[in-house]
């Protein structure tokens, strides 16, 4: 089976989920685990809270066997891959992709 476990820091963060759960009616082995890391007490979120990571490693306490495909910030994936590991992950079946903000272009110089 497939989970994917989708983190954001509020609900709207989580852009696409109706997608992701309609990949999980048409598909018996997959499944979306959304998780909000900074919704606030008084919230309706009926979903996990916590950080996305924490979420997968408290279903998972032995990752023995999986793979494991950890996109996100790098403060997340810096977080996540030793945590993952530590739990019986093997470093050949964790894949991460951390996203960096791009450099902007300096603005051209107007000469006269």
């Amino acid at each position: 089976p497939m989970q994917l476990y989708w983190g954001g820091r509020e609900a709207r963060d989580l852009y696409g989920l109706d997608l992701a759960e309609r990949w999980q009616h048409e598909h018996p082995n997959f499944a979306v685990v959304p998780v909000l890391s900074n919704a606030v007490p008084d919230d309706p979120w009926p979903g996990r809270r916590g950080f996305v990571h924490a979420a997968m490693l408290a279903d998972h306490p032995n990752l023995t066997g999986f793979e494991v495909y950890a996109c996100g910030s790098v403060l997340m994936v810096e977080a996540a891959v030793p945590a993952f590991i530590a739990q019986g992950l093997e470093e050949q079946f964790c894949f991460s992709d951390a996203f960096v903000a791009a450099k902007v272009a300096p603005a051209p110089s107007v000469t006269d």
